[in-house]
């Protein structure tokens, strides 16, 4: 990801979504769509939190996951991520809800 540069850090937007296939649907539908971090707390044999982040520096996007109870011992693989990069001074970031994924990609005309 060399668009990554610090000025992009500093002065602009790297939006990163979650599309979580790997969860249970009543727990994650499937057509959900959500901008990390997100924090999902759901009962499995007692309640429990699992939290999906990014970690954005120059060239590089480190997704984590973290349980709080750590009883993963591996991930699914069937998670989507997606980024956006958004260079300093586009003013629709600041006028448009970025929590809201379809709204993103109609503003900024992404497809899928």
């Amino acid at each position: 990801m060399p668009q990554i540069i610090q000025d992009i850090i500093d002065n602009g937007s790297v939006l990163v979504y979650g599309k979580l296939l790997g969860y249970n649907t009543t727990v994650w539908p499937v057509s959900q769509v959500a901008q990390l971090p997100i924090q999902l707390t759901y009962n499995d044999g007692g309640t429990t939190t699992d939290t999906w982040s990014a970690l954005i520096t120059p060239g590089n996007i480190r997704i984590r996951f973290v349980n709080d109870h750590n009883i993963y011992t591996v991930i699914a693989n069937a998670h989507q991520f997606r980024y956006i990069i958004i260079p300093k001074g586009i003013q629709a970031v600041s006028a448009i809800n970025t929590n809201d994924y379809n709204t993103v990609k109609e503003v900024f005309q992404i497809g899928d």
